[in-house]
């Protein structure tokens, strides 16, 4: 049997068990499971990133990265989400939409802004500033 919480006061729990344990850092939690990042996600400029195929991958969604333009996107349903590598701009089903920090690439792996992207597939996402844990849900 596997438990996939659904609501807040749940998360905050598990935050605190992370507390105690001494688990510091940023936490995700994409449809109640914990993607495994291969880089710890960090905060930038008051943004939380993570690594894009993981997030992708745990969110159902088409990932792509294009080398000629340095561009990783994300498909689910018939929304594209499209962010080039060292850019504030993005691209949703082609709108452009102004970013406070730009994707970029880290030991290899490209780090992505995640409530933007989350919010741009119509997902709600929750923060809980307390334990550094985000909150990622389909609606």
């Amino acid at each position: 049997m596997k438990y996939v919480p659904t609501d807040i006061k749940t998360y905050r729990e598990i935050g605190q068990l992370y507390k105690k344990k001494g688990l510091e850092g940023v936490k995700a939690f994409v449809n109640g499971k914990k993607p495994n990042f291969d880089v710890q996600p960090r905060v930038e400029n008051g943004r939380t990133l993570v690594p894009f195929r993981a997030l992708g991958e745990a969110f159902g969604a088409l990932i792509n990265w294009d080398a000629a333009t340095q561009t990783v996107s994300f498909e689910k349903g018939d929304t594209l989400v499209q962010l080039p590598i060292g850019q504030t701009i993005a691209l949703v089903n082609g709108q452009q939409y102004q970013l406070d920090v730009a994707a970029f690439i880290d030991n290899g792996r490209t780090l992505v802004p995640l409530r933007f992207i989350m919010e741009a597939l119509n997902a709600k996402v929750d923060y809980l500033p307390d334990t550094q844990m985000v909150i990622v849900n389909e609606e």
